[in-house]
């Protein structure tokens, strides 16, 4: 079914997919309207339910619900329905900004020289451009500690590769298509990689494991190689720079 959209920028499809599933679902584009009113819906549902819910999943456009039994689940959809079309209109407030140190040398950047030359940008241009973005989290997922992020540049957009490889360096700053990400462990992936940080983005050891949250926001911050070195070979020292931002 499709909410009465009063309340939204846009229609929501609400459907079952499952014996204890339900999913919402936004138009099929990343943008922060989008971003910003399923933030709401998603930390309502999170309170309203929380006794209730097995897991809630978020995705660009999309949340998954999944209940911790089938039960009424045709009375679930129906609460839904009227739980989410009074849900007023997310305000966006404060948010953790961290800041993330990244390298951009050729040996840790073995795509850059070419992602630069089929760009027509100088690395200065690059870097300029990488940086000076606030990127938003929008969820988590193919391996943990992957962040999705939005807010690339639209000149640093970039197809995947058509050939992924089979060995992608843990820290790897990459570009795949309208985003950007940082590999949180070594892993195959099709992304050109443009540059490498060494902190750790996932540790098991740590509650939480990852340090940054749903709707907190990465900024990238330029390192030399030295720089880079230095903070690797005391990383149990490093602490994560962070902001509070408006």
């Amino acid at each position: 079914m499709k909410l009465d959209k009063s309340k939204h920028s846009r229609s929501i499809d609400i459907s079952i997919v499952g014996e204890q599933a339900i999913e919402l679902s936004w138009p099929c584009d990343i943008s922060s309207v989008t971003f910003q009113e399923l933030q709401g819906v998603y930390h309502e549902l999170s309170i309203a339910y929380r006794d209730q819910i097995l897991d809630i999943i978020p995705s660009y456009t999309k949340i998954l619900i999944v209940f911790k039994s089938s039960e009424g689940i045709h009375q679930l959809l129906k609460e839904l329905e009227v739980l989410i079309s009074n849900t007023k209109q997310h305000e966006k407030g404060s948010v953790t900004k961290w800041i993330i140190p990244v390298c951009y040398h050729p040996d840790y950047a073995p795509d850059l020289e070419d992602f630069c030359h089929g760009k027509q940008l100088s690395l200065w241009d690059f870097v300029r451009l990488h940086t000076s973005v606030d990127y938003s989290i929008h969820f988590f997922g193919f391996l943990p500690g992957f962040c999705y992020l939005s807010g690339l540049d639209e000149r640093l957009h970039l197809a995947r590769k058509p050939r992924p490889i089979s060995r992608v360096p843990k820290g790897s700053v990459a570009i795949g298509g309208a985003q950007t990400g940082i590999y949180p462990s070594e892993s195959p992936g099709g992304w050109h990689l443009i540059g490498k940080t060494p902190i750790s983005l996932f540790d098991i050891d740590k509650d939480p494991p990852v340090f940054a949250a749903i709707g907190d926001v990465i900024h990238f911050e330029s390192i030399t190689i030295d720089e880079f070195k230095r903070i690797a070979s005391n990383i149990e020292d490093y602490q994560i720079r962070k902001e509070v931002v408006a």
